[in-house]
């Protein structure tokens, strides 16, 4: 199954997602995308900090933004907002949801850490992997 993570500037919510669900999940292929994404942009720098403190792998991730092409190769996207997700619902239709909706069951949203501290980071963190742990039992 090909899975889209997404969030604004794909610096932070969604690139920890896919290193998350890579090293959890690794039956699947992940990606993510920002729908404001500067392409080539790097990790935010406590983005990482908040996945090594974790031990969570990672690779050296640019920005990317999300395209109507890697929307139709998807089979899943999964948005860290509601507001992501209704920008989307037109051209993704059916496979789009909020990371919360399609793991947990509740229509939250992961916090956007931009401009947090490291321990803001952390805290979205751990809500990103409480979602993959539940995101991997679905996948099962």
């Amino acid at each position: 199954m090909n899975i889209i993570f997404v969030c604004t500037g794909n610096t932070c919510r969604s690139p920890m997602a896919e290193a998350c669900a890579e090293s959890m999940i690794p039956d699947h292929d992940f990606q993510s995308a920002g729908i404001f994404a500067q392409e080539g942009a790097p990790m935010s720098a406590n983005a990482e900090a908040a996945l090594s403190f974790y031990n969570i792998p990672y690779r050296e991730h640019r920005a990317r933004p999300l395209t109507a092409e890697s929307i139709d190769k998807a089979d899943l996207i999964l948005t860290m907002s509601g507001g992501h997700k209704r920008m989307l619902e037109k051209a993704a239709e059916n496979k789009v949801f909020t990371l919360r909706e399609y793991t947990l069951g509740d229509l939250g949203d992961i916090a956007d850490p931009f401009g947090g501290d490291k321990d803001t980071y952390i805290k979205c963190l751990e809500e990103i992997i409480e979602c993959i742990n539940a995101l991997k039992e679905k996948l099962k």
